[in-house]
């Protein structure tokens, strides 16, 4: 029995996250997220209670993850250079993972009447601040050591951030323009990883 509850509540969640991607969580309803599921309404509300909950449990979850792997960035015995490079490799293999995450958040970061954004923000305040506080500081040792260039901690987060995002919103656009295979689609995301690292690395070195 127990095993059946969690077999329907992972597929609620699940359906959830497809829906929420896709659509929008404005545009998803209950109702569809329970026909997506296979199971009635009513066990969303059981398990779930509202689609709220259910958003902030999948956003949740992907933060966290997001965030535990980049704390899990070991920090002894390496280079500036060689951490920002580990870093943006778990950021774009996070983002290559979930790429609807990138589009749903730019989606409903327009409306800035969201009220599902705006707890997203708040989401995200919790779980960035302690990741952008240690960058800060790391740029400012290795900038006072005159070992990088002159940077800030927001403009070198926004420039990691813009490349990769940029990556996964414009390539399947240019892969359906150019015609471009799946398969060489996939080659091109992961030598633009490579890309991003030197663009970035290149910024910093004096």
């Amino acid at each position: 029995m127990k095993e059946v509850q969690q077999d329907t509540e992972h597929k609620i969640l699940e359906a959830a996250e497809r829906l929420f991607l896709a659509q929008g969580f404005v545009k998803t309803t209950t109702l569809q997220i329970a026909k997506e599921a296979g199971c009635n309404q009513a066990l969303v509300h059981y398990y779930y209670r509202t689609k709220e909950h259910l958003f902030e449990r999948i956003f949740g979850e992907k933060m966290q993850l997001l965030v535990q792997n980049l704390l899990g960035l070991k920090q002894e015995d390496v280079t500036f250079e060689e951490r920002i490079s580990r870093l943006i490799d778990v950021h774009y293999d996070f983002v290559k993972q979930h790429p609807l995450v990138v589009s749903f958040v730019l989606r409903e970061g327009l409306d800035s009447s969201s009220e599902i954004f705006k707890r997203t923000i708040e989401e995200l305040k919790t779980h960035v601040r302690p990741l952008f506080a240690r960058l800060q500081q790391e740029v400012d040792e290795e900038v006072a050591g005159g070992r990088i260039r002159p940077i800030s901690a927001t403009d070198l987060a926004l420039t990691i951030l813009s490349l990769d995002f940029a990556s996964f919103v414009l390539l399947p656009i240019m892969g359906k323009v150019l015609e471009i295979p799946a398969g060489e689609l996939s080659a091109i995301a992961e030598q633009r990883k490579r890309e991003v690292v030197e663009v970035v690395l290149a910024r910093l070195r004096k």
